[in-house]
């Protein structure tokens, strides 16, 4: 069995875009607290022409859960790893990794063998901006304005699942590249959600509207390219007894033991 480096399935879709660090990196400012506690999903979705939705791979993205409690989150940390037969036929299958204790406003890392109060403790580190985690997502990145985009185009309002969101088109131009050109995204913002701005996506005009960024379509054109979607997935707003002890316990062993 061989096994793929993990950021090259991390949900990153700069193979596709090449703007995945601009459009998925920063969050919250790394001293703002959540002030709410529970767990979310980020989820990659490929377009299904059957259905007519957008649906999850389980056996090809991360898409990690996260549990947070005030300014203390957990991130479910996998891998992607990939078998060949003789015959050069693959399989690819998902697997939990570890688990990632964050200390949002230190930006302090420990990481656990499994999510136990239990749990050895496997490295302990610092995260600096702008540098992508393997298997998971830096959603406590500090927002940031990059070179390239246009100007957002406002769309009409949309309800999807009961849930209202407000819309804009943005296009992206990698100013890097040697044959620019554009892409485009459509971004939709949860106005019902703004004590959760820490994990929305386009940080730099969800602050400016006020309300998180927790879903982007991306616009293809091409008939070759698979329509994608990253959706942030509010899966529950409350942490279970037991949760609540991992949490405690990893909070005292980073108090007892700091990265610094």
């Amino acid at each position: 069995m061989k096994s793929f480096p993990w950021k090259l399935y991390s949900g990153c879709l700069s193979y596709v875009f090449g703007f995945c660090a601009i459009a998925f990196s920063g969050s919250a400012q790394h001293n703002q607290a959540s002030h709410v506690s529970g767990m979310i999903k980020y989820a990659l979705k490929k377009f299904d022409r059957q259905s007519n939705d957008y649906i999850i791979d389980e056996g090809f993205w991360q898409n990690p859960r996260i549990w947070y409690k005030d300014s203390l989150a957990v991130e479910e940390i996998k891998g992607v790893w990939i078998s060949e037969d003789s015959s050069g036929n693959e399989t690819r299958f998902v697997s939990v990794s570890h688990f990632t204790f964050i200390d949002i406003p230190t930006r302090s890392l420990y990481d656990y063998s499994s999510f136990s109060d239990t749990a050895r403790l496997i490295r302990k580190y610092t995260h600096p901006d702008s540098i992508p985690v393997p298997g998971g997502w830096t959603f406590y990145n500090p927002s940031k304005e990059f070179p390239g985009y246009a100007p957002p185009v406002k769309m009409s309002d949309t309800t999807i699942s009961g849930i209202s969101y407000q819309r804009m088109m943005i296009g992206y131009t990698d100013p890097s590249s040697p044959s620019p050109s554009e892409s485009r995204f459509i971004a939709y913002f949860r106005c019902d959600k703004k004590d959760w701005m820490i994990f929305s996506m386009v940080k730099y005009f969800a602050e400016k509207l006020g309300c998180p960024c927790t879903r982007i379509d991306y616009v293809t054109e091409s008939a070759d390219l698979l329509p994608l979607s990253q959706q942030v997935e509010f899966v529950t707003g409350q942490l279970t007894a037991e949760e609540l002890k991992v949490f405690d316990t990893w909070k005292r062993n980073a108090e007892r033991n700091p990265v610094h």
